[in-house]
């Protein structure tokens, strides 16, 4: 075992071999020759090196005086003595050597191996090479050119590089001796780890960034929790920010593979340091805080230590001076009073902060005014400055702010039902701001109604706001609405800022909770516009908040990100209430999990959390514990997880009944938890407590997570039948609410959000024996039903699993034959995969056929990845590709291959782990592609195509509408892109070809001239840029007349209203057309939207191709297709001439192109 000495984290090997700096080898090799449990361990790492001298290192050896056992004895003698306690020590004579001091038993023979660990070592140092890495870390402390630390080096200010690109002549002769060695290295070894690591430091020391992020993505293929790979992709993002004039989103991703670093190594110094500057950037200070106390912990080196402390003390510095607090003791009351009295008399003080006339507004609601109304009120001392600060604040809004809200308000007659309106607005305030909305309601519709019989117009708009906050808080939308609207109308004609832009963004929530989003963000620039003419700087930051969530096509857009990391820089440079940085937190933590960052996601929520905390809302607070728990949670960080659902728990369960939605979902949540970690009693017993609770709460969605969550127990404690009916319970819920949903929009959003239920059940089907058509049934229905609301959707399987949950064996005889008549005439294969296995249906003329292959959904995720970023990289490790390639056969194709033709037509539709993948590289046995064998189509499901045109046969004679590249200077300046002339030769090529054509290049590809004339052709080619991820996916296209910007061509915004009825074939020859951030079932989805609209035939890309690949390979296609070939048989032709050719046979170049449609 090991003891207290024992240094804590040595790597032996790399003690072996030499790799630590001469004083840390010292230090432990002397520690090792005492003790019994780093002694073995360091003579296997010295035996192991033993095993590969050279017979150099074996003669250099030799030569060593600690070669000789005299040598090695006089040695060991000395590391006896040094071991010896001090002369007179208590009990030493007393005790026998061996029977005092059992660690010594070890001694003499670990001195030994020591000496000949510390002759391996000299040796090594001798013969051996710098390795790449450490010669990058040299170069790293000669020259440091970046902020964050590379793992090795050694202290160094930060030198700014000045002037642009450095000459080889100034760069560090390390670092060229290192990218030399790695550029060696990786013409034998091109999936190495180490050197794809050092490759990529050096990227970042020359501040190639880009190039970086791919290297390090590339080693995370090869190993996907590589450290050096995660951390190396961190530095880049932040070098990406750095140089993007500090773009958040990308400060987000550093932090996120730091965390995940850190996940494992929680000690590492270096990695703590990178994420606390990181974390400073993001402005997530008190985190950055925690993380500088760690390092300050665990740092051992003098001068990265003294670095730190240097940043931790500018940061509390920093922290110190942005302090606030929206808490204010009762016991302040007067002295704040006397503060703004005297404020007033000094008009033109510029030391007075523009949020503090809205804190005492709050004050005033709160306390003074409450004062005033009072039925006890005397006019003493206390009163008179109670008075006093009511006057003074009323004229500081009037002079100030153009606002006579209160003064309207202290103006009108204080009748007894003035004063209970004033005392009830009080209490509504109080009972909003923590969070007891019932009784918020229930005070604010009488100081409502007192102050509408009194007539004051300043009190009724000021109850009527305070009703809509507590309605929309309680998620009445319906009710909220006509709230506000009364409020609005009492203020129709007076100056009422500060009221009117609460109002404002009051009926910017209600209207976002029914459904109105052009309304909701109508009302939020209403709201914004009123606070910045009237100079309220804290609803002008809390109107960005809003507008940013109503306005945004995702909360994770880039320009989302920044618009709240400004946010958050002006709450930390002026005196901002606490709140609004926590909603700016919980926020960003939102935007995170979108983007399934989930680390990131649990720093910003415990960042919200604790602004939050300042704050008096007890269910914002709960929802904040809630909110860590479930990012932590999809982190893999069960033990916080675990602590912050408990502390969520007990915190809605004080909140009594207002809270029993809240406290029954999250419960169901901590049964999802526990269950995710195998902990099946605690689920269940957890899950039986809720049930009770159910009729009460009354809340469909509950109830829904509920069934959810109980079939998934039963499932994984085996129980299928019990966790079929309750899934089949939450289906009819979710089914249920689905018959509101108007848009194809709003079902794609749906069958993502709800995908897990539903896969569940496909998941009891698939290994149900004698249900094989059943299952395919249940996916194909699954997989159509966005189809609902597509004109001209009209045929079905006639099948409904909630309507014939028992399907007797005739039954199934039917169904697999209605499947066969729906199929192409092709076959087909469907994969669908789950945690434990792949279930592969092929389906063709004869039925259906299931087979189950023993592969988890992890492995086939992380190979699907790995071989679609191989395929996409042309410098790509050919062996590990087709390794891959291989595989990725034997698991999707070798279980069928006895059911399917020789050669022919193949219509695929893969699972979404799948789809990224191009099917037609796949090699089977002998290293034959699936493509020489077939023409595949890959499908998005079997229903779509019963909705698709005849695919008629393109020719000479066919219209065309050919664009090729519209990337004047404007476009590629905009979006760092390249100019393509291989794509303009190719669209040139593409119109020539068709006797009626429309070639639009350059000015001319405007979005106008695209859409006026789509309705037109049989065939649309482009050839151009392409941005298919993020919020708005679609073809790039030129600025029109006046436009400053480039235009989109939205697959959901443009497309999905065009008339497409003549459209025959879709070509879209540009980076990732087939790719969208959800795939498939993605909204933007440029494939998708075309199959919908009835289009037979869409040829798109998987990746990022080579412009003058793409050229040739449409070239040979367009040639086929004119001679009567179909589209899929003229791309695999295609694709098999390019190949053909050394130069381009690695799939990069051949593959990319994937034919959609059956």
């Amino acid at each position: 075992m090991p003891t207290p000495s024992c240094p804590a984290g040595t790597d032996w090997t790399a003690v072996a071999a030499g790799s630590l700096n001469p004083a840390d080898a010292a230090t432990v090799l002397e520690h090792a020759a005492r003790c019994s449990h780093c002694g073995p361990l360091l003579k296997a790492a010295v035996e192991d090196f033993a095993d590969e001298l050279t017979p150099e290192e074996e003669e250099m050896l030799r030569s060593l005086p600690s070669s000789t056992l005299a040598g090695q004895s006089m040695i060991a003698d000395s590391l006896r003595v040094s071991s010896l306690p001090p002369a007179g020590h208590a009990g030493w004579t007393s005790q026998s050597w061996f029977g005092a001091r059992p660690e010594l038993k070890f001694a003499l023979p670990a001195a030994a191996v020591v000496l000949f660990g510390v002759g391996l070592v000299a040796t090594r140092h001798y013969w051996q090479k710098p390795s790449p890495g450490s010669l990058i870390a040299q170069a790293y402390s000669e020259n440091r050119t970046i902020e964050l630390r590379i793992p090795g080096a050694d202290y160094a200010p930060t030198r700014a590089r000045r002037g642009g690109d450095t000459s080889n002549l100034e760069r560090p002769g390390s670092l060229l001796r290192a990218e030399s060695a790695i550029a060696d290295g990786l013409r034998e070894r091109p999936s190495d780890v180490a050197l794809l690591d050092a490759e990529a430091q050096a990227d970042l020391l020359d501040g190639n960034f880009e190039h970086a992020i791919e290297i390090a993505q590339r080693a995370l293929e090869t190993e996907p929790e590589s450290a050096a790979a995660l951390l190396d992709l961190s530095t880049a993002y932040f070098l990406r920010a750095e140089q993007n004039n500090g773009d958040e989103h990308d400060y987000a991703l550093a932090i996120e593979y730091q965390s995940r670093v850190l996940t494992k190594s929680p000690d590492n110094p270096v990695v703590l340091y990178n994420r606390a500057v990181s974390e400073q950037r993001a402005y997530l200070y008190d985190r950055s805080a925690d993380d500088w106390k760690h390092f300050l912990q665990v740092e051992r080196d003098p001068a990265w230590l003294a670095e730190g402390r240097r940043q931790n003390d500018a940061l509390l510095l920093l922290m110190k001076r942005s302090g606030r607090s929206d808490a204010v003791p009762a016991e302040d009351l007067p002295q704040l009073s006397q503060a703004l009295r005297a404020h007033t008399g000094r008009r033109g003080e510029t030391d007075w902060p523009g949020t503090r006339d809205e804190a005492y507004m709050n004050l005033a609601l709160e306390h003074w005014l409450p004062a005033v109304s009072s039925s006890n009120y005397q006019h003493g001392h206390e009163e008179q400055e109670n008075d006093g600060a009511l006057l003074a604040l009323s004229d500081e809004l009037s002079q100030k702010h153009g606002d006579v809200w209160l003064s309207d308000l202290l103006a009108s007659p204080h009748t007894p039902r003035w004063a209970e309106g004033v005392r009830e607005l009080s209490v509504t305030v109080r009972l909003n701001e923590e969070g007891d909305l019932a009784q918020g309601v229930l005070h604010a519709r009488r100081s409502l109604d007192d102050f509408l019989k009194e007539k004051s117009d300043a009190g009724s708009a000021a109850a009527a706001f305070q009703l809509a906050r507590a309605l929309d808080h309680s998620q009445m939308g319906d009710q909220c609405l006509p709230a506000a609207m009364e409020g609005l109308r009492s203020i129709r004609t007076h100056r009422y800022p500060w009221v009117e832009t609460r109002i404002f963004y009051e009926l910017s929530t209600c209207s976002s909770l029914r459904g109105n989003p052009a309304a909701a963000e109508r009302f939020a620039r209403h709201g914004e516009a009123s606070a910045q003419a009237a100079g309220y700087p804290v609803l002008e930051l809390v109107g960005r908040l809003f507008l940013d969530g109503v306005s945004s096509r995702a909360v994770a857009e880039s320009d989302s990100w920044n618009r709240m990391r400004a946010g958050l820089h002006d709450y930390w440079n002026s005196e901002y209430p606490a709140f609004c940085a926590g909603e700016f937190f919980a926020d960003m933590g939102f935007a995170a999990k979108t983007e399934h960052l989930w680390n990131f996601a649990e720093v910003v929520d415990q960042e919200a959390l604790l602004k939050n905390s300042e704050g008096r809302d007890r269910v914002v607070k709960a929802s904040g514990h809630a909110s860590v728990a479930q990012a932590a949670l999809a982190a893999g960080d069960a033990r916080l997880a675990d602590v912050e659902f408990g502390r969520a728990a007990e915190m809605f369960a004080a909140l009594g009944k207002d809270s029993q939605v809240a406290h029954a979902t999250l419960e169901i949540e901590r049964a999802s938890f526990e269950l995710r970690q195998g902990w099946l009693e605690k689920a269940r017993k957890r899950l039986e407590d809720v049930r009770n609770t159910l009729p009460a709460v009354g809340d469909q969605s509950t109830e829904t997570l509920y069934h959810e969550t109980l079939g998934e127990l039963y499932l994984r404690s085996g129980k299928p039948d019990l966790a079929e009916e309750q899934l089949l319970q939450a289906i009819r819920l979710i089914e249920k609410g689905k018959n509101s949903l108007s848009s194809e929009t709003e079902f794609l959003t749906w069958q993502l959000d709800k995908a897990q239920t539903y896969r569940l059940l496909l998941e009891i089907y698939s290994t149900r024996p004698e249900a094989e058509a059943r299952s395919l049934a249940f996916l194909e229905w699954y997989q159509a039903e966005p189809l609902r609301v597509t004109p001209h959707a009209t045929r079905t399987l006639a099948y409904d699993p909630l309507e014939q949950e028992a399907i007797p064996a005739a039954g199934e005889v039917v169904l697999a034959k209605r499947l066969a008549d729906a199929a192409p005439t092709s076959p087909i294969l469907v994969w669908a995969s789950f945690p434990s296995e792949l279930v592969i249906w092929e389906l063709d003329r004869s039925g259906v056929h299931r087979v189950q292959v023993n592969v988890g959904a992890p492995q086939l995720q992380a190979t699907s990845t790995r071989f679609a970023r191989l395929c996409a990289d042309p410098n790509s490790d050919l062996k590990a590709l087709h390794r891959d390639a291989n595989q990725l056969y034997a698991w999707l194709i070798a279980p069928v291959a006895d059911r399917l033709p020789q050669s022919g037509a193949l219509t695929i539709e893969p699972d979404v782990p799948l789809r990224g993948i191009p099917f037609a590289a796949l090699e089977g046995p002998g290293g034959s592609y699936l493509g020489d064998r077939f023409a595949i189509s890959e499908s998005i499901g079997l229903l779509y195509s019963q909705i698709a045109r005849p695919d008629g046969r393109i020719t000479q004679k066919s219209v065309a509408l050919s664009i090729g590249d519209p990337s004047p200077g404007e476009l590629v300046r905009v979006n760092r892109l390249q100019r393509l002339p291989d794509a303009d030769r190719e669209a040139d090529d593409v119109a020539a070809r068709f006797d009626q054509h429309f070639l639009l290049q350059g000015s001319r590809a405007t979005l106008a001239g695209v859409v006026k004339l789509l309705p037109r052709v049989q065939v649309f080619h482009f050839a151009g840029h392409a941005v298919m991820r993020g919020p708005e996916p679609g073809l790039l296209l030129a600025s029109g007349p006046g436009e400053m910007q480039p235009s989109i061509l939205s697959g959901q915004r443009d497309l999905s209203s065009q008339d497409l009825h003549n459209l025959q074939l879709a070509v879209l020859s540009g980076c990732e057309t087939a790719m969208a951030d959800q795939g498939m079932v993605d909204p933007g989805s440029l494939v998708r939207i075309f199959l919908r609209s009835g289009v037979p035939r869409v040829i798109a890309s998987k990746w990022r191709v080579d412009s003058r690949a793409s050229a040739e390979t449409m070239g040979n296609f367009y040639t086929r297709l004119l001679q009567g070939e179909h589209a899929p048989a003229a791309l695999a032709a295609s694709e098999r001439a390019i190949r053909s050719n050394p130069s381009t046979a690695h799939p990069y170049y051949w593959a990319a192109f994937t034919s959609f449609g059956s």
